[in-house]
């Protein structure tokens, strides 16, 4: 809850003006039984919302969050790490073809691209059976020119 707290102005307003629904719903109790009552919506539901919303560039969740003075002290305290992966969510269409352009406009790949864990497995092997299908014409070659040379 001192997420919510510390970021509410931020997170009610784009979830109004993003994502359509006022985040007071979260605040709302609504009986479903005799003396029983349960929020309007799980606060669990929030808090994915405020994950999602906070890096999503130019959300006020977004600035909200990169202008926490903890934040800021936090990033600036990590070491660089080239190994960060790009994440799918976003990466959209038009964002791979905008890649696409800065990479042949560069003259090579400089834009880097999420990796879908499902295409890379496929790309593995498919790479691994062209391996393996050369390795075996290989040793066919092999063996074929062994046999003429005995010949």
């Amino acid at each position: 809850m001192g997420i919510v707290d510390r970021y509410w102005s931020a997170i009610r307003w784009d979830c109004q003006h993003l994502l359509h629904f006022s985040a007071y719903e979260y605040f709302q109790w609504v009986e479903v039984g005799r003396n029983h009552f349960q929020r309007r919506r799980p606060m669990e539901e929030l808090l994915g919302f405020f994950d999602t919303l906070m890096n999503i560039a130019g959300s006020k969740t977004n600035e909200a969050v990169l202008e926490d003075p903890e934040t800021i002290e936090w990033m600036a305290s990590r070491k660089d790490d080239d190994s960060r992966k790009t994440p799918i969510f976003g990466q959209t269409e038009t964002i791979s073809l905008l890649k696409t352009l800065i990479d042949v406009q560069a003259g090579e790949s400089v834009m880097p691209r999420a990796k879908i864990p499902g295409l890379e497995l496929r790309q593995k092997r498919q790479f691994a059976q062209t391996k393996s299908s050369v390795a075996k014409a290989q040793e066919r070659d092999r063996k074929r020119r062994e046999r003429l040379a005995h010949k």
